[in-house]
């Protein structure tokens, strides 16, 4: 390629930026996520919106968007108290848990055998919670 080192060097990093800053492509990562995808990215950045500090939203911000964040961030949101993603209407999906979820959570083997799944008692907890403060 007839460059110095120095010249090398600069292709390179702006080569490996290049490639950093490309990330997913979201029309083919959107597949994956079903119709609904744009709209459970949406609820995602909301989310995190409304419980990071505001330098965690800008790292959180940064993280290119696929499938599987979606997933990994809504998991993270159900451990929180969020209910799974579902659609309610054709335009609204469920944006609280109902005391119906957090029943159906409680009968969950995981809930009550051999002392319970940690995980999951602490998803309990976090549901009752949201819901005692919506309540109140």
């Amino acid at each position: 390629m007839a460059l110095s080192n120095n010249e090398f060097n600069d292709f390179v990093s702006e080569y490996i930026t290049m490639q950093q800053m490309s990330g997913p492509d979201w029309n083919v990562e959107s597949e994956a996520l079903g119709e609904h995808a744009d709209r459970r990215l949406e609820r995602v950045d909301a989310w995190a919106n409304s419980v990071l500090a505001e330098d965690d939203y800008g790292t959180f911000a940064d993280i290119p968007a696929s499938a599987n964040m979606v997933k990994f961030f809504e998991s993270i949101m159900e451990l929180n108290g969020q209910p799974k993603f579902n659609m309610t209407t054709s335009t609204e999906f469920q944006e609280s848990v109902s005391r119906e979820d957090l029943m159906a959570a409680q009968r969950d083997p995981k809930y009550w055998k051999n002392g319970g799944d940690p995980v999951h008692v602490a998803k309990v907890r976090a549901m009752a919670d949201q819901l005692s403060r919506k309540r109140a």
